[in-house]
């Protein structure tokens, strides 16, 4: 049993008055006071609510519940319940709603919830009942109504996309093909001398899907063997590499090493593929088939011969070698078949061993267009089916076309829209195509319709003698000099819409975003851009080769000797000068750096012949003067470095810890880089001030950090990236430049992830570690470039943390800890070593208590206390291991806290106070260790809450919140102070909420609301002040929610939910802003459903479920996702219910039970809604596990009997009917409950007789207990 003495004994006066006389609260309380885990004890707690919601309700609104949520029901009861009562009613409801919230219930929360109740129970005992009579709680009731028909299945039809393997089950009209030809062929070719099967034919014939959805399932069925597919794409080797090092390495999501090793393999000769098959094989014994689809790309996409020729012989020499490990299965377009004739071997067995994929017959088509809709239970008439079989017959490419003109047709049918309506509208098959990509295109703003434009062009590659096709490019590449990545992602995403499909999105083996258009056919078919094709082809050949040669003279280290010249540089003039022309960043930077050299060398050929006769005649007289010169500069230069760096390190340290100073420092900032970079301008060549600027750069950054400016701090990280980078590249051998790049890197995957942007943070952070990789293979001794590699995986598994990816973020930090123990263990003096281990420790222990592994969580942080406290001991004066100490109290007593051990979390909590309360001290300038100290305060208040000790919460929070005020005011420019102190009003409204004092609570979180509003408005690109912003908003919606004021929730609830939809869509991969954002829409439809608006409130309820079941689907082994799932489907069904709908409701109440099994509420909702259906025997399952988990819930036993009684049993009944009169609390209890139950079964004639008579016993019992009653009128 859980010890949670304060609060427990105010609860045990309560259950003293109550016993006797209230037995559905008795119990409830009862099971909450000695529940053996937290859950049970927050869950009984939050029933124990319920059952006084429901009586005042019946009893003083005359409302019976139904099947409306506690959240629906409370704000009704502002005119029957005191406001204190009321928001310990509603905070009590927040804290044991489960479904709804993301953490694992804590021993805090439970504390709070205690005290909480005990609040309501004051209230309902002292005042309601006064002295305590008989509470007459009640029963649900509802009605039957009719029930909509089925919504329409989804769409079954993919449009422009491929089908891939798991698409096998609705791909139709190739049976013939596979089974009679395709199959046997592989099968014979498999076994033979040169396993390669090639799937040869049209674009648009279907090549891909034959493949992928036909041919591969069929193999896998006959053939025991590995499946591998992939595109060539502009770098045939590392795609390649890439997939083999994905497949041998299938938990690692980005095998970056593994993939370096077998592209190493695949470049040294023809043999490579071959050895690396035979790796495989020695692990799995099982034969590898390799799909390569779209091969043409070998020879469109990659313009390096060599490496094509070096790609085709790996794989002509692995199907060839007599061990039969791998077998290959290509698709090639026909077009390109002249392509391979460069390539004879290759070309020789392809044209031996080539399957032409013919166009689909008619038989083949009929099948291809009606069997879809008809598994998805909604077949299209005949006359549909042959219009569409007419426009496609005989047409060169129909494929494609036909899938997007059914997929067209089946979004019609969803709206209501006949199909031969739809077909009208866009022009049948040949033109629905070309007719939707102009509609998004017309639909776009000019300035827009001028970038997607210009992006279009870029995404096909040119057929210089043969077709256009797509390529795939990185997002990055589309970008032009001053465009933002989220406005092009905006319209590339328009393109890319479920209604469009023409983009398609992805990613490179670099982990860069890339996009592609979806097929060729779009080229072919779109008349707009064909007709760019043809205006730009000149200009788009022009920009490759500029895009060609500016990565070249990037990685040669911007050498002038690569820059363009008369006549390429005349063309680029002429391009760059006309209206609309637009380059990217790296071509504006070769532009420009060629137009510089351009000048320097006219200026050089007009002045050399005089420059030369005076040159030789002062370099005798200067010789002497400039080596004297020289060496006085050099010693002036080292001066000012030394001077520069004083002020860059120990000056910025000092000033960053005192208040106040937050101007002077970003002063101080920006005049040490600006004197490093006129240093440097002297000797641009100097590496000593070369390093001296990274390093202050690299400083300069993290202080921007410390002051909260994002903005400047990113500015002075890509400026620093964009230093490093270009230093790496000139001297590539240089470790110190190439560990250099790899910190620029971090820091910006730093500022990244700080400000939601997860793909970005996670692109840099990869960077770092293949560089860290690369370093620490070449040189393993180096301890060095072992400590950075760690420091990379740590990072890592924060993001991934961050990502909701556990499994990741474990194996991360677990590479982390082991590089570190290895170091630790062979410098066991060193202290650096020994503190890193300890935070790999505590990094483990915060993960193991995230997904409830206690004993796990308890072992990493003594491991990590352990050590701190061997380095504290040892220099006692060292304030950073004294803070380090304190940091693993606050950590164990976490823990503590969340084992219920509230006596060893107070003696934690105090042990890390007493060390920052010494260090604050001995220092009261530093504002670090004042923040630390009122974090300690924080703690300590909120354990004084969940004991029940409001005197000493508020005194605990009273304190942090003074000191947190005192740093906001000395430095009103730090945004990090500021947003302490609004999370500080934050904190004392929530304790102001469980006092019942909603005025302070509203003051409070309205001053946290205007400090947020400041914050976003002076930073709006900074993601955790826009959620911070909308944490205060529903903090205020809460609170009006919580006084009856539905209007006001509602419009702070929407605000709200605006901020989360900009940063979902912003970083469409962050977990956190995507479970942010189904918290909004979920408050959005209760506060809908609670003013009976309930089609809003099914609009909501739809949307959190997508982003629910997203959640879920990405995560299946987190039982926190299924029930945030559950929680969503829960109110669906009682949305569809208030709407009459018991169908729909029902489905939704079966999904909610199946995945929360033990959640008696979903059980019994589900079996109430299938006995007002008639489906007693159905309902009686869900019905006894409802009454299983929650027995003295008398709704639960009265439907058990239901179930029985109308199932014609009245005997197994009677038990249920006489165990519920004693939990009946009065007649009006009665009367809405049982009786109307019975009225309705009567109604529908349902057992009549024998309804009849179970009620005539239930009224006789109920009497006979109510003659019973003491005088005094207290309950039996």
């Amino acid at each position: 049993m859980a010890d949670w003495q304060h609060e427990r004994q105010a609860l045990l006066a309560y259950y003293d008055r109550l016993r006797g006389r209230a037995l559905a609260l008795e119990e409830e309380l009862g099971a909450a006071l000695n529940s053996l885990d937290l859950v049970a004890a927050l869950v009984r707690a939050r029933r124990a609510l319920e059952v006084i919601v429901i009586e005042v309700c019946e009893h003083d609104l005359g409302r019976a519940r139904g099947t409306e949520p506690l959240v629906g029901l409370l704000p009704r009861l502002k005119e029957a319940v005191p406001a204190s009562a009321l928001a310990a009613m509603v905070y009590l409801n927040q804290l044991g709603n489960l479904g709804a919230h993301p953490k694992p219930v804590t021993e805090l929360e439970v504390g709070q919830a205690f005290v909480a109740l005990a609040a309501v129970l004051h209230w309902y005992v002292v005042e309601y009942r006064q002295g305590f009579g008989d509470p007459p709680a009640g029963t649900p009731t509802g009605t039957a109504p009719g029930a909509p028909p089925a919504p329409l299945a989804p769409n079954p039809y993919l449009g422009l996309d491929t089908f891939e393997e798991k698409d096998a089950g609705r791909f139709f009209g190739r049976e013939a093909l596979l089974e009679r030809e395709l199959l046997p062929a592989f099968l014979t070719l498999a076994a033979g001398p040169a396993r390669l099967l090639a799937l040869v034919g049209p674009s648009g014939s279907g090549k891909s899907s034959v493949a992928r959805a036909g041919l591969l399932p069929l193999i896998t069925s006959r053939l025991p063997c590995r499946l591998l597919t992939l595109t060539p794409t502009h770098r045939p080797l590392d795609a390649l590499a890439q997939a083999l090092a994905r497949h041998a390495l299938p938990e690692d999501p980005a095998p970056a090493g593994k993939a370096a090793e077998f592209r190493a393999l695949l470049g040294a000769d023809a043999l490579g593929l071959t050895r690396i098959a035979a790796l495989l094989w020695a692990h799995a014994q099982t034969p590898l088939v390799l799909l390569l689809d779209q091969a043409e790309e070998v020879f469109s996409l990659c313009q390096d011969p060599a490496e094509q020729g070096l790609f085709l012989d790996n794989l002509l020499a692995a199907v060839t070698d007599p061990a039969p490990r791998l077998a290959l299965l290509l698709t090639l377009r026909s077009d390109f078949l002249g392509e391979t004739q460069r390539f004879p071997a290759f070309n020789a067995l392809v044209t031996r061993q080539g399957h032409l994929v013919p166009a689909l017959d008619e038989p083949g088509l009929r099948l291809a267009i009606a069997e879809p809709a008809r598994l998805a239970g909604r077949p299209l008439d005949q006359a549909v089916v042959d219009l569409l079989l007419a426009q496609s017959l005989g047409r060169e490419g129909a494929l494609p076309l036909l899938q997007y003109a059914l997929s067209e047709v089946w979004r019609g049918l969803a709206a209501g829209r006949p199909p031969e309506e739809t077909l009208r509208a866009c022009n049948g098959v040949g033109g629905a195509l070309a007719g939707r990509a102009q509609q998004v295109y017309d639909g776009l703003t000019p300035d827009a319709q001028r970038t997607a434009r210009r992006c279009l062009l870029r995404l096909v590659q040119l057929g210089e003698g043969g077709p256009d096709t797509r390529r795939r490019v990185a997002i990055d590449d589309l970008l032009v000099e001053g465009e933002s990545r989220p406005a092009l992602l905006a319209i590339l995403r328009r393109f890319a819409a479920p209604d469009a499909r023409f983009l398609a999105f992805g990613r490179d083996a670099q982990g860069r975003d890339q996009v592609e258009i979806t097929h060729d056919a779009l080229i072919a078919h779109w008349g707009d851009l064909r007709d760019w094709l043809a205006a730009d082809r000149d200009d788009l050949r022009l920009l490759a080769r500029l895009d060609a040669a500016a990565r070249h003279w990037e990685q040669q280290g911007a050498a002038a000797g690569l820059l363009w010249r008369r006549p390429d540089l005349d063309l680029l003039r002429r391009y760059a000068g006309r209206e609309g022309a637009a380059l990217s960043p790296l071509q504006g930077r070769f532009y420009r750096a060629a137009r510089r050299l351009a000048g320097r060398e006219r200026l050089l050929r007009g002045g050399a012949l005089a420059s030369l006769l005076l040159l030789t005649l002062a370099s005798l007289g200067a010789a002497w003067w400039a080596r004297q010169a020289e060496a006085l500069a050099e010693r002036q230069k080292l001066i000012a470095l030394d001077a520069i760096t004083q002020r860059t390190y120990e000056t910025v340290d000092k000033l960053a810890k005192v208040a106040g100073t937050s101007q002077v420092l970003g002063e101080l900032i920006r005049n040490n880089v600006a004197l490093l970079d006129r240093l440097l301008a002297l000797d641009p060549a100097d590496a000593n001030t070369q390093h001296h600027q990274a390093a202050n750069l690299q400083r300069a950054a993290d202080a921007w950090m410390q002051l909260g400016d994002t903005g400047r701090a990113k500015e002075t990280m890509q400026r620093l990236l964009d230093v490093t980078r270009g230093r790496a590249a000139a001297d590539p051998g240089n470790s110190v430049w190439q560990r250099g790049l790899s910190i620029s890197h971090e820091k910006l995957g730093d500022l990244a992830l700080a400000l939601g942007d997860t793909a970005a943070a996670r692109e840099a952070f990869r960077q770092a570690l293949a560089i860290r990789e690369r370093l620490a293979a070449a040189d393993p001794g180096n301890s060095e470039w072992q400590r950075d590699l760690s420091v990379s995986h740590e990072k890592l598994g924060n993001l991934a943390l961050a990502l909701g990816d556990t499994a990741a973020a474990r194996e991360a930090f677990r590479q982390a800890l082991a590089i570190r123990e290895r170091l630790a263990a062979a410098d066991p003096g060193n202290s650096e070593w020994q503190r890193d281990l300890s935070i790999s420790h505590d990094k483990l222990g915060d993960l193991a208590l995230a997904l409830g592994d206690t004993a796990a969580a308890r072992e990493a942080y003594r491991q990590a206390l352990a050590i701190r406290e061997r380095l504290a001991a040892a220099d006692p004066g060292n304030s950073q291991w004294q803070r380090d100490l304190s940091v693993s109290h606050e950590k164990l007593g976490d823990l503590a806290l969340a084992l219920g051990d509230t006596a060893a979390a107070r003696e934690a909590y105090r042990q890390s106070l007493a060390i920052r309360e010494r260090l604050a001290a001995a220092d009261p300038g530093n504002s670090e260790w004042q923040r630390d100290l009122s974090i300690s305060h924080n703690k300590l208040g909120d354990l004084a809450l969940a004991l029940g000790d409001t005197a000493a919460a508020r005194e605990a929070h009273q304190q942090a919140h003074a000191i947190t005020e005192r740093l906001a005011a000395a430095d009103p420019g730090n945004s990090q102070w500021q947003r302490d102190l609004s999370a500080s009003h934050s904190r004392l409204g929530n304790l102001a909420l469980a006092l019942g004092d909603t005025a302070a609570a509203r003051e409070h979180y309205r001053q946290a609301l205007a400090i947020g509003e400041r914050l976003a408005a002076a930073d709006p690109g900074n993601s955790q002040w826009q959620r911070d912003l909308s944490v205060s908003h529903n903090k205020l919606g809460d609170l009006a929610l919580t006084l009856g004021d539905t209007a006001a929730a509602r419009e702070a609830y929407r605000q709200a939910l605006a901020i989360r939809e900009r940063l979902a869509v912003a970083d469409p991969g962050n977990g956190e802003w995507q479970r942010d954002l189904f918290a909004s829409y979920l408050r959005i439809s209760r506060v809908r459903l609670a003013a009976d608006e309930t089609a809003e409130a099914l609009e909501a309820t739809d949307k959190g479920l997508a982003i629910a079941r997203r959640l879920a689907g990405a995560d299946p082994s987190n039982p926190r996702r299924a029930a945030e799932t559950a929680a969503a489907l829960g109110l669906r069904g009682q949305v569809h219910d208030a709407q009459g709908h018991l169908d729909l409701a029902t489905d939704d109440y079966r999904e909610a039970a199946k995945l929360n099994p033990d959640d008696a509420d979903a059980q019994g909702a589900l079996g109430w809604s299938l006995i007002r259906l008639g489906r007693f025997a159905e309902a009686r399952a869900p019905t006894e596990q409802a009454h299983r988990l929650a027995p003295t819930d008398v709704n639960w036993t009265i439907n058990l009997g239901h179930t029985y009684l109308l199932a014609g049993d009245p005997v197994g009944a009677q038990p249920y009917y006489d165990a519920s009169i004693a939990q009946i609390p009065d007649a009006a209890a009665l009367t809405q409950g049982p009786v109307a139950d019975f009225e309705l079964f009567i109604a529908k004639g349902w057992q009549v007789k024998a309804c009849r008579a179970a009620l005539a016993r239930m009224r006789e019992g109920f009497a006979r207990r109510a003659s019973a009653k003491p005088a005094g009128g207290a309950a039996p």
